[in-house]
């Protein structure tokens, strides 16, 4: 009982912020204006009246005040430009921060074995023989002889090409079958259909085992199946490590961690973007310290970073805390508080 009075103070005292952010935001844009357009009931937003009024309470109506917005600010045509005074502005706890060129650092984490792979190892075995064989009919008179061991060398590169690999790839063969002291081990990493595209040969790997506690195993990738596992759904990565454990025994299971570098992109907080699944936007401050919504395009979105393709530039600043607030004015504003579509989702806590 306890726990649920609370959550109803904290409820009833969100909502109080809210019409006081809009009874001060008001007030503030009513400066310079000399009638306003209409009295509002100060809890039920739906009561207006053309002359000043008191609500049940004793409490008077709000004037409203008509804001045009300029043609630069207003993008959006659901959704109204939020102009809030200081204080409510730090009443309802308002955040921003600056647009940015960051450096995107994708974590990629799953988990995968110690390889042992006799196929592999076969095919390998396979290609390196008919090279030898075609190497030994190279001074051969009959044409037929190395064209026939020409198609072996071609058929045999083709099979490692199907399995993922060139047969340059793999130097030490033998670590598919076992930990050899003194030469790398293969590990394969299932990697999901949405990290495949930004693993390169060449990402470094760190390989951890819940039996060897403590211990880390650096490694790199060196190839990736051409394939989807139709039943997993993941594609399988070959990492050859370059430190060997002898206790890293074939067909263990290990856990994968890829640290993949994509760059410097125009970012901001997760915790800005509205999306409504059909659309993306943000509310930007302005120098007069208003809030106008922005249409944006977003990229690639980590834990806490979202990119931006197109919307906002380097140095404007967005709203991170309290936008759920300015979206709900924002939309009363704007007359589209009946007709408002699916709520949007966003990083931040709805009750900020």
């Amino acid at each position: 009982m306890k726990s649920k009075r609370n959550v109803w103070i904290a409820l009833g005292l969100i909502l109080l912020a809210f019409f006081v952010g809009r009874h001060f935001g008001r007030n503030s844009l009513s400066q310079g204006k000399k009638q306003p357009l209409y009295y509002q009931h100060p809890m039920r937003p739906d009561v207006r009246s053309s002359s000043p009024a008191k609500d049940e309470m004793g409490m008077d109506y709000i004037p409203v005040f008509e804001k045009r917005a300029s043609q630069t600010q207003r993008q959006m045509s659901d959704r109204a430009v939020v102009s809030l005074s200081p204080e409510v502005v730090r009443l309802i706890g308002v955040r921003t921060s600056v647009v940015g060129v960051l450096p995107f650092t994708r974590k990629i984490q799953t988990y995968g074995t110690v390889a042992f792979d006799p196929i592999l190892y076969n095919a390998l075995a396979e290609y390196r023989e008919a090279v030898r064989a075609r190497e030994g009919v190279s001074e051969s008179p009959l044409s037929e002889v190395k064209k026939q061991a020409h198609s072996l060398v071609e058929a045999t590169r083709l099979k490692l090409k199907l399995l993922g690999i060139q047969p340059s790839q793999i130097q030490n063969e033998k670590g598919l079958l076992f930990n050899e002291r003194g030469r790398g081990v293969w590990v394969y990493a299932e990697l999901y259909e949405q990290d495949i595209p930004v693993v390169r040969s060449g990402v470094n790997a760190v390989i951890t085992s819940p039996s060897l506690p403590g211990q880390m195993f650096q490694g790199k990738v060196r190839s990736i199946d051409p394939t989807i596992n139709p039943t997993t759904r993941t594609s399988r990565a070959r990492i050859e490590l370059q430190t060997v454990n002898e206790n890293l025994r074939p067909e263990m299971l290990v856990d994968v961690t890829l640290e993949i570098s994509l760059g410097k992109k125009i970012a901001l907080p997760t915790s800005a973007v509205f999306d409504t699944g059909q659309r993306q936007y943000v509310y930007v401050e302005s120098e007069d310290h208003s809030f106008i919504p922005k249409p944006i395009k977003t990229g690639v979105t980590l834990s806490d970073l979202t990119e931006v393709l197109i919307g906002v530039k380097e140095g404007e600043r967005v709203v991170t805390h309290a936008n759920f607030l300015i979206d709900s004015e924002s939309r009363f504003q704007s007359g589209s508080a009946t007709a408002m579509e699916s709520s949007p989702q966003h990083g931040g806590d709805p009750h900020d």
